[in-house]
């Protein structure tokens, strides 16, 4: 969790760096540049504060992960994505490759 958790909060600041169309300016100032950024996940701080805290509860940080998760594709949405493709049946066709 130690390893993985810290990755998902790069993942989700990236994504929010694009959704917000504002690139960060250095690595270490992720966090600091995307408290600015007018779309974020209710949860953002909570998301945050999870990587000081340690990793004491996996069964919390699980909760917390899935909510920004689902937090996230709502800012998606309301952007105007469509995240997922109703009809499937582009993968049942057979592909001349």
């Amino acid at each position: 969790l130690s390893l993985v958790y810290p990755d998902m909060v790069r993942l989700v600041l990236i994504t929010l760096a694009v959704l917000n169309a504002r690139p960060f300016t250095t690595f270490v100032r992720m966090i600091a540049e995307a408290r600015g950024f007018d779309m974020l996940p209710a949860s953002f701080e909570a998301m945050v504060e999870a990587l000081r805290g340690g990793y004491d509860d996996p069964p919390a940080i699980s909760v917390l992960a899935l909510g920004v998760f689902e937090e996230v594709e709502g800012l998606l949405e309301l952007a105007g994505l469509e995240l997922y493709e109703d009809d499937l049946s582009a993968f049942d066709e057979d592909v001349d490759v």
